[in-house]
């Protein structure tokens, strides 16, 4: 019986210690990536909603998925991350009612200008298309634990209902240095440095 308690005992510290070892990375992403899935037109803690309101139509449906129609450009959405990331692959469902680009953006770093990508279309599927982008974080501007992004479509206006982009979901996958044992003892080292100093 000592024996079964002991075992208990282990497994819950285990337990405890591997679920403690999960939260953190779900929050720095200790092996150098993350991906963060969205459906727009949901709130969420990691992405914010499309910004202005005015811009967008509310929360919709089809016979597969929810969507938000963007009217006018541009929108803009937050990551809210407390880690800073050097690359992003980044996957977008949406459906184009309009003949004009796309192009997906993110601020730079001190100031409100935008680098803007073209974003690639990769696939179709009932009337839904996947567009593509790999976007370099190194000089985007990660202010106050996040980064803030851009849906350009340059010509759409509000006042035709008839031309809308229907944007589904994002899928981004980030990437950084991961951590290892060297970067964290240097990371300590530094930071008892400073306090002694």
């Amino acid at each position: 019986m000592k024996i079964l308690h002991w075992l208990v005992r282990i497994l819950c510290v285990v337990g405890m210690s591997l679920f403690f070892v999960w939260v953190i990375d779900q929050n720095i992403a200790l092996g150098g990536h993350k991906t963060v899935d969205y459906l727009f037109g949901d709130p969420g803690p990691i992405v914010s909603e499309l910004q202005p309101v005015s811009r967008m139509g509310g929360k919709e449906y089809d016979d597969r998925r929810s969507f938000q129609k963007m009217f006018e450009d541009p929108v803009y959405f937050d990551l809210i991350t407390p880690v800073v990331y050097k690359h992003a692959n980044i996957r977008l469902v949406l459906n184009n009612h309009t003949s004009l680009p796309l192009r997906l953006g993110v601020r730079g770093a001190g100031n409100d200008d935008y680098t803007l990508y073209d974003l690639t279309e990769v696939s179709k599927q009932d009337g839904w298309s996947v567009w593509y982008v790999d976007i370099d974080l190194i000089k985007a501007g990660w202010e106050k634990g996040k980064y803030r992004f851009v849906i350009s479509v340059p010509g759409l206006v509000h006042g035709n209902p008839e031309e809308y982009v229907a944007l589904s979901s994002i899928q981004m996958k980030l990437y950084k240095d991961p951590i290892t044992f060297a970067s964290m003892k240097a990371v300590i080292g530094r930071a008892l440095n400073s306090i002694v100093k």
